[in-house]
């Protein structure tokens, strides 16, 4: 009898260095199922978990790996990522220290922790943890790519671009480190004007890590929304008893302005930002169990209860209150929660909702020109994609504007920095709180954050980034076809 070839972890890490990462993960599971305590899968398993967000999932392949090698650096320091990820910054020093008392002088741990503090602002602090590193010769991408910024945060744009085109210049980097690489490249060469060079920069790094992307598939998915949440339907539908206000619920597109938002209602004392959590999609998968019947979400409306919506309302309240106890306001800004909107509705009618929006060139390009997951976002590397995406999102939000009757607030992002204080106010009084001038200093609170913008929470408002677009607008002839600018459809 031929004996079953079992795939090798080291198969699955040459995935995930390729950005195949669900191949990386069927690989892992596959050689999991033979070799339970199989080191070297658990932590493929774990990393590539944590780069689609799945935290808890990640948390507990890497706990497991700590079993089969308690002293392993290289776990340790997949914890501190993944806390970093989630922006939970000295939670990540701590598990980067630990990576160091057991291999001391780990380039990853060390690389680690400048990367924590360079997202926590601390970017002298950073590149002194760098600077044994880079006077050992080490061209490691992701020390590259981390003492590029650190250059460019000091101005020293040239400096960047000298450093970060060695890099890329160097055979073997993983394609993942290349195409922050590249990303790091283009900011650089914006900073000194020169838009031809940074655009290519942005093409290569988009092109690196190309995810597929269905647009028809995504048209389907909210058709089906727009069918079952129509006015009639609504209007017969059961609402839950529960009026808890708790939750405030930001959504929109990426680089929409949500983490602008979300800070100034965090800085008030009585309210929480939780950031980005996955509390209501995680419910959205349960909800089968939660009910104990076989249907989901949306269908799952069709024939919900009272009862049953209550029951899906004390789940969800209660998944937030331990982030803060005592808040009277937390604020839920997972963006692509507005896929749920009808169902929130009925589950949960107090809570509020804030749309962030703002120009649509101006949310594309910036999408195109950030290191967004790919997997989290296949439309975000091609231009011609992101058109399209941003039209059905609107399409999305156009109808629930129609047909919603929660508590919800636009924030057009370019009026946001151009009157700070009026929108401030108008923010916390539609949270129902009172006033305090705290809101007004929002980048004073020190507060970490996990996603893109997590620099921009640390500075007050700013309108450099307002139509930034233009200057590269001779590559954006796509995005300008798909969106319907100048007369396109």
């Amino acid at each position: 009898m031929a004996r079953v070839r079992i795939p090798t972890a080291r198969l699955a890490l040459t995935l995930l260095e390729s950005g195949r990462h669900r191949e990386a993960e069927t690989v892992c599971r596959q050689v999991l199922k033979a070799q339970r305590r199989n080191f070297g899968a658990l932590h493929v398993l774990g990393v590539t978990l944590g780069q689609q967000n799945r935290f808890e999932e990640a948390k507990s392949c890497f706990e497991r790996a700590l079993k089969v090698q308690p002293g392993a650096a290289v776990i340790h320091c997949g914890l501190g990522k993944l806390y970093s990820m989630q922006g939970m910054f000295d939670e990540a020093l701590a598990w980067y220290e630990r990576g160091l008392d057991a291999q001391p002088g780990s380039l990853l741990a060390l690389a680690g922790k400048a990367e924590t503090l360079t997202r926590r602002g601390d970017y002298d602090l950073a590149s002194e943890v760098l600077r044994p590193v880079l006077a050992s010769g080490v061209a490691d991408g992701e020390v590259v790519n981390i003492h590029a910024e650190t250059l460019r945060n000091a101005g020293r744009h040239e400096e960047a671009i000298t450093v970060i085109e060695r890099a890329l210049a160097a055979p073997g980097a993983a394609a993942v480190t290349q195409r922050k690489l590249a990303f790091a490249l283009g900011n650089s060469y914006t900073k000194t004007k020169d838009y031809e060079r940074a655009f290519n920069a942005y093409r290569r790094a988009n092109e690196l890590c190309v995810q597929p992307f269905d647009l028809v598939r995504r048209r389907r998915s909210l058709d089906r929304l727009v069918e079952r949440f129509q006015p009639d339907a609504i209007a017969e539908r059961p609402r839950s008893t529960n009026d808890s206000e708790l939750p405030v619920f930001i959504v929109g597109m990426p680089r929409s302005g949500s983490t602008l938002t979300e800070q100034i209602i965090a800085a008030h004392p009585r309210a929480f930002g939780a950031g980005e959590i996955l509390e209501l999609p995680q419910l959205m998968r349960e909800i089968h169990t939660v009910l104990g019947r076989p249907t989901r979400y949306p269908i799952v409306v069709d024939d919900v209860t009272v009862e049953e919506l209550d029951r899906l309302a004390d789940q969800l309240i209660g998944r937030y209150q331990p982030y803060d106890p005592g808040a009277l306001r937390i604020v839920d800004k997972h963006l692509e929660n507005y896929v749920f909107l009808g169902l929130l509705a009925m589950m949960v009618p107090r809570a509020r909702v804030i749309h962030c929006k703002r120009d649509p060139m101006s949310i594309c390009f910036s999408m195109y020109t950030m290191p967004l997951s790919p997997l989290s976002h296949p439309y975000s590397t091609d231009l011609r994609n992101l058109g399209h995406f941003y039209r059905e999102y609107e399409r999305m939000m156009d109808h629930w504007r129609t047909v919603i009757d929660m508590p919800f607030l636009e924030v057009q992002y370019e009026e946001l920095v151009a009157d700070q204080e009026t929108w401030s106010r108008r923010l916390i009084d539609f949270c129902g709180l009172e006033w305090d001038d705290a809101c007004l200093r929002f980048h004073e609170t020190g507060r970490d954050v996990a996603t893109a913008s997590y620099d921009q929470v640390r500075k007050p408002m700013y309108e450099t980034a307002l139509k930034r677009y233009e200057a590269f607008d001779a590559h954006l002839g796509p995005l300008k076809e798909a969106l319907g600018i100048d007369g396109s459809s």
